[in-house]
């Protein structure tokens, strides 16, 4: 059997990544170890232990090679492209590590003229993807932020990073929260993100409602206009 780079559990195929991100094709990274379904799926234990801690490895080393992207570039706005392509990776592969990364982000921006501030939206997806464990740091960040600095999008944003890790489980984790907080300030952000969540919840349930129409009548089925 050819050799492949297990995408099951480094969470990514990285190689197609990069195909798939010109700006990162020269992104020097560690020599990926080439790992074997035949030894993944082998019957002795120690090759496939072997053959898991590799895929472990190199899911790290590579973590790693994309952070350092990022933070070596973030300064130089002519590298926004690197920056946005390393951090949707970093998404896409599920990395851990990278959170507290990726939270720092949320507050980038290059100057006063850097309305749009992708950089900082491809770190509320990115930490949408990597799931549960971007919440709580995701939340602190909220808990924290000055009255002055709380604009309706912090509590939209927020809100998507939570709907993406636990869809239509985040209501009733927001509700949850609520009811447990002691503390007033805590308890009033929460409050207000909880009609931001409840917004993206009902978005992705009327769309799976839709979905589900034109798959038990595609002959029929007319997508509703916008």
């Amino acid at each position: 059997m050819k050799p492949f780079i297990l995408a099951m559990i480094t969470g990514t195929c990285l190689p197609v990544c990069l195909a798939e991100n010109p700006s990162l094709r020269g992104m020097e990274t560690p020599k990926a170890d080439v790992l074997q379904i035949d030894d993944l799926l082998s019957t002795d234990l120690s090759v496939q232990r072997s053959a898991l801690r590799a895929a472990q490895r190199q899911h790290s080393e590579l973590v790693d090679a994309l952070q350092r992207v990022v933070r070596d570039n973030l300064p130089d706005r002519s590298r926004e492209t690197e920056v946005r392509a390393a951090v949707r990776l970093l998404g896409d592969m599920r990395a851990l590590k990278a959170v507290p990364l990726l939270v720092d982000l949320l507050d980038f921006k290059y100057d006063e003229e850097d309305v749009r501030r992708k950089i900082s939206g491809e770190a509320y997806a990115a930490l949408g993807e990597i799931g549960l464990p971007a919440v709580d740091p995701v939340l602190e960040r909220l808990y924290a932020r000055p009255q002055s600095k709380l604009a309706p999008a912090e509590f939209a944003y927020t809100g998507i990073v939570i709907e993406m890790a636990l869809g239509k489980d985040a209501l009733a984790f927001v509700k949850h929260r609520i009811q447990e907080e002691k503390d007033a300030v805590k308890r009033e952000r929460l409050t207000r993100l909880l009609d931001a969540v409840e917004i993206r919840v009902r978005g992705r349930m009327l769309l799976e409602a839709e979905a589900e129409k034109a798959r038990n009548h595609p002959a029929t089925y007319r997508a509703p206009k916008d």
